[in-house]
């Protein structure tokens, strides 16, 4: 159940082409975060259609990435598929919420003109995943504490130079990984399409904020899950070229 406070609606939005092996671990967490969860992904990605029939879950196949992989394009495609009345959230398949994130977030008083996100903890691996889900670190603890003590933060962008082709505002820009912004708090509907693969749109998109409206919450981190190999940043912007995340198959009993 969501521990609701406020009268809040939040709808999400999460591409996953080929990220079944993740989607399939952070699912379980993340539809019970969401009033609605949309799940954007090919028609011939079958193993993502099938984590989201087991998990009731929504999941809009489309042919719109073309071949260049424009991940913006399906994001458009499943925000059409929201009721846009409140407040949205763009994340990625492999960013898990934890489960006290719905309280977190209702209880932030967040502001509709305003573009949010989050730390995300770097999970380096199944194997360390495995193990925190069996020994938890508590982040909230005793209602007070906040903690970040899981895993370490990844990396954050800001920009600290003016370039006069990028007009931009400087300081701290909300990455693609978690976008939190609210349908009546501006003009900004859709992500640019202008850029193939994953990189730069999410960039563009946080641009339409000016800084002092692009904020980073510290009541909650989400989770990002990752293998050993994905230690490159970039590694997966224009398709997935990186192992399962899962245990290893000789380990599976069939």
């Amino acid at each position: 159940m969501k521990e609701k406070i406020f009268d809040m609606k939040i709808e999400a939005v999460t591409v996953c082409v080929n990220y079944s092996d993740y989607l399939a671990h952070t699912l379980p967490f993340n539809k019970y975060i969401f009033d609605h969860l949309t799940v954007v992904t090919t028609p011939d990605d079958k193993d993502t259609a099938n984590v989201c029939e087991f998990y009731h879950i929504q999941c809009v196949k489309t042919n719109a990435f073309g071949k260049d992989f424009n991940k913006a394009r399906g994001i458009n495609v499943g925000l059409s598929y929201l009721s846009r009345s409140d407040w949205i959230c763009i994340f990625d398949s492999d960013i898990l919420f934890l489960p006290r994130s719905r309280y977190l977030l209702e209880i932030a008083g967040l502001q509709k003109d305003c573009l949010y996100s989050a730390h995300r903890m770097m999970c380096p691996s199944y194997e360390a995943f495995a193990e925190w889900l069996v020994k938890p670190t508590v982040e909230t603890e005793c209602d007070i504490y906040l903690h970040n003590k899981s895993f370490p933060l990844g990396t954050q962008i800001g920009k600290l130079t003016k370039d006069p082709k990028d007009p931009a505002d400087l300081g701290w820009t909300a990455l693609g990984y978690l976008q939190i912004f609210n349908e009546n708090g501006g003009p900004h509907k859709y992500y640019p399409e202008n850029h193939p693969g994953f990189a730069t749109s999410d960039l563009q998109f946080s641009y339409n904020w000016p800084r002092h409206k692009r904020i980073l919450i510290p009541e909650f981190n989400v989770l990002h899950l990752s293998t050993d190999d994905n230690d490159k940043m970039g590694k997966n912007w224009n398709g997935r070229n990186t192992k399962r995340f899962g245990p290893a198959v000789k380990d599976i009993n069939v």
